[in-house]
């Protein structure tokens, strides 16, 4: 398959995050974070709402409007100022929201991290529509790439200084992850992925200070899996052939090893690779 980029248009972001499809109004939505802003772009023109604060993400309600975590909190957007949904107890002043997603039953999952040093202290958070909330995981220090797999029996979310990615069984029903499976490490920090039908996640790597990469790995579904608590495998820059190579390379080096041992004991040579005797 052939991936092309094409650039639609200047959107002047300082640091463009959290792109969502609305299909209601034919128009994208994305957040600039830095410019402390959300923009809507419809094909034809850019609509930009400047926030109060950085924006971290943004999610669309169903009654219309929408969620979004600012650096303080979780607001709803409607045709008024942002409204206070959510400011957790847990929520420092040094922090501030940073990637978050909703699942199919409509919580948002959302992290936050601290900055300028990114030290470990970041949240992962559950909110529910009252307001109510729930803390997942602690000691975060980029909440990054929350998604869902197209079963939605799978949380992907991933710390992008740590390199990253896991891989949680989700129960749905109560909005509650468990088992938790560490994906390969990747080369550099992950900034976002994707999951598509085809289990195919487009990763976007930042490579040094030049631009992003799209790289592609291949996770097992689950439901061929011999137990489901195994490790979930990510084939990543071909480094299961380099391990089956070296593995390969060790053992050939072990036999040889092993038959010389054995023809200094015996005196006799032995066939390498079958452990006989010549004539045996």
């Amino acid at each position: 398959m052939n991936l092309r980029a094409e650039r639609v248009l200047d959107s002047g972001d300082e640091l463009g995050e959290c792109p969502i499809w609305d299909e209601r109004l034919s128009a994208l939505w994305w957040i600039d974070i830095h410019g402390s802003a959300i923009k809507r772009y419809d094909g034809e023109n850019v609509r930009i709402l400047p926030m109060p604060e950085a924006p971290g993400s943004i999610a669309l309600r169903r009654e219309g409007g929408m969620l979004v975590a600012l650096a303080s909190g979780v607001f709803l957007i409607g045709t008024e100022e942002p409204k206070l949904l959510v400011r957790p107890a847990e929520h420092l002043a040094e922090l501030r929201f940073n990637d978050g997603r909703c699942d199919r039953a409509g919580r948002f999952w959302v992290g936050t991290l601290a900055e300028p040093d990114f030290a470990a202290r970041g949240i992962l958070y559950r909110v529910e529509a009252d307001g109510s909330y729930r803390v997942f995981r602690t000691g975060i220090q980029v909440p990054n790439s929350l998604a869902w797999s197209p079963d939605g029996r799978t949380m992907y979310f991933a710390d992008s200084p740590r390199h990253k990615i896991w891989a949680f069984d989700y129960d749905g029903e109560r909005g509650e992850i468990f088992r938790r499976a560490r994906l390969r490490h990747a080369a550099s920090g992950i900034s976002r992925w994707l999951v598509r039908r085809r289990r195919r996640l487009p990763v976007e790597r930042r490579v040094g200070r030049g631009p992003h990469r799209a790289l592609y790995a291949r996770r097992q579904d689950r439901s061929h899996r011999p137990s489901p608590g195994r490790e979930t495998e990510l084939l990543l820059l071909r480094r299961l052939a380099a391990r089956h190579a070296l593995h390969h390379e060790r053992r050939s080096r072990r036999t040889v090893r092993r038959h010389a041992r054995r023809e200094r004991t015996s005196g006799v040579p032995l066939r390498l690779g079958s452990g006989a005797r010549p004539g045996g």
